[in-house]
């Protein structure tokens, strides 16, 4: 059983939040893994939403 298909449902709404870095090197692994993350639940057709947290 793949690990995302205990909670990538059909229909499900899935939100991933994340807070902003100051590292360059950091901010692009969050993001590859967003993306990665982000294409298999939309692959099990998941309704994704991605929000980005401002500094402070």
């Amino acid at each position: 059983m793949r690990s995302h298909s205990l909670f990538a449902t059909e229909g499900r709404q899935v939100n991933i939040c994340f807070d902003q870095d100051n590292k360059p090197e950091t901010a692009q692994r969050v993001r590859t893994a967003i993306s990665r993350m982000g294409w298999l639940l939309v692959n099990e057709d998941c309704s994704l939403r991605v929000i980005d947290l401002p500094f402070g």
